[in-house]
């Protein structure tokens, strides 16, 4: 009634669905990476034209585009 005796108990199933979700959680995809890594490079060069503009002569005025909050970074706003 029991068959081969190679079933696994709901336990022993349950902790290694928690190990792979958590193997899963911890390591990011190509995708999660890709995205990380343009995220940076925007912040890095973020950071270099702010910098050259802090020790230029002329400050530069922000455009007009560069003020404005991207849609999905503002929660108040509805589309």
């Amino acid at each position: 009634m029991s068959g081969t005796g190679d079933e696994k108990k709901p336990a022993t199933l349950n902790r290694e669905w928690e190990r792979a979700k958590a193997d899963a959680d911890s390591d990011p995809t190509d995708e999660q990476m890709d995205v990380l890594e343009d995220q940076l490079a925007e912040e890095s060069a973020r950071r270099q034209h702010l910098k050259a503009r802090a020790l230029s002569d002329e400050p530069e005025l922000p455009e007009l585009h560069e003020l404005a909050p991207e849609p999905d970074e503002d929660p108040d706003i509805e589309p």
